[in-house]
């Protein structure tokens, strides 16, 4: 007879930073949000005044292992002078971000009008901000990085 078991599934953050070196280094997420709100007063001057590739990774599990990615960000740090995270510049990432999805919601909405009334207009404000914040504030890995990430997720070394 089929017994019903609960399943618990739930998200689970992962936070890497990625060295000039390509180096994987993983980071507690308690850490990471503390940084990106500045409210660590930990300083690390080995990153001071440089921009540092971090990917944020959300990773579906159950029964505390990782079954599938779900999400991954690549994303540059900035950090300050004094080797903390540049608070004005994270809020400029942020401020471009909500620009971004601002400018994606008006062309859905506007698409969903145009089909009433005839234009030649197209919007495009929302490729040339996705271009920007891509260009600013992001960054692509290589193949080796993926690997290295996927191999602390989930513990095999060739995919």
């Amino acid at each position: 007879m089929y017994s019903m078991r609960l399943r618990r599934m739930g998200l689970s953050c992962k936070v890497f930073i990625i060295n000039e070196d390509d180096t994987v280094r993983r980071i507690p997420y308690a850490l990471y949000e503390r940084l990106v709100k500045g409210e660590s007063a930990e300083r690390s001057q080995g990153y001071a005044g440089k921009r540092v590739r971090c990917a944020v990774v959300w990773v579906e599990i159950m029964k505390r292992r990782p079954l599938r990615i779900y999400d991954i960000d690549y994303i540059l740090l900035p950090f300050n002078n004094k080797g903390r995270i540049d608070i004005s510049e994270w809020e400029r990432k942020r401020k471009v971000g909500m620009e971004l999805e601002a400018a994606r919601i008006k062309e859905f909405l506007s698409s969903v009008l145009k089909k009433e009334r005839k234009s030649n207009l197209i919007e495009a404000q929302h490729r040339f901000l996705k271009k920007r914040y891509d260009h600013e504030f992001t960054w692509k890995p290589n193949r080796n990085i993926k690997e290295e990430i996927l191999t602390y997720l989930f513990g095999k070394r060739k995919f």
